[in-house]
């Protein structure tokens, strides 16, 4: 790994700045988790249910990374340092942001399957896909989205003028409401709408 290569300057220099960071590399393996409820919790958890678990006494630093989105920034960058990287995060995870990790491609494949058991879950009309007001507001500043809502428009067009609608089309209208089948998905895994 060429910690030049793989991240930039600044991400290196915010991770090292980062308070609870450099205990990492006087350790051979590092936890990462997402915010400060995880770190407090999960550290006064693993201590009070068996000492031997105590992160400190075993010297493996538990490292807040600012949300999930991170992630591979800080993996990528412990790893440079040969520290052995582990992560805890959200079961969201699953849903969103699920392309940030290096995962095998039998997890890839169970990933999947469980994809398709929540949308048959879904399809049993029992969850409502609406989008609260406040979550299609966040999506639409997103640049993105932006170029969903022209795709949109145009296929909307096409549709109005009796055009032909190819596969592609097809494919880019699912790709345009992912977010509504994604809240699906978070409400059957237990999440309420909007996380």
């Amino acid at each position: 790994m060429n910690l030049e290569r793989d991240i930039s300057y600044k991400d290196a220099f915010q991770i090292l700045c980062y308070e609870n960071s450099t205990p990492a590399f006087f350790a051979n393996k590092v936890l990462l988790v997402e915010g400060d409820s995880d770190f407090i919790y999960l550290k006064e958890l693993s201590k009070t249910m068996n000492p031997n678990w105590d992160f400190d006494n075993q010297n493996i630093p538990i490292i807040r990374m600012s949300g999930k989105s991170n992630i591979k920034k800080y993996a990528d960058f412990y790893r440079h340092f040969e520290v052995q990287v582990f992560s805890l995060v959200d079961l969201d995870m699953l849903i969103d942001g699920f392309d940030k990790y290096e995962i095998g491609a039998e997890i890839l494949s169970k990933r999947e399957d469980l994809l398709k058991k929540l949308d048959d879950i879904s399809e049993s009309g029992d969850f409502d896909s609406d989008l609260k007001k406040s979550k299609i507001k966040e999506l639409t500043r997103r640049y993105n989205w932006k170029q969903k809502y022209s795709r949109l428009k145009e296929l909307a067009t096409l549709v109005k003028e009796g055009g032909p609608i190819s596969d592609d089309d097809i494919s880019d209208i699912d790709f345009l409401f992912a977010e509504e089948s994604n809240n699906l998905r978070r409400q059957i895994l237990g999440y309420p709408e909007g996380i």
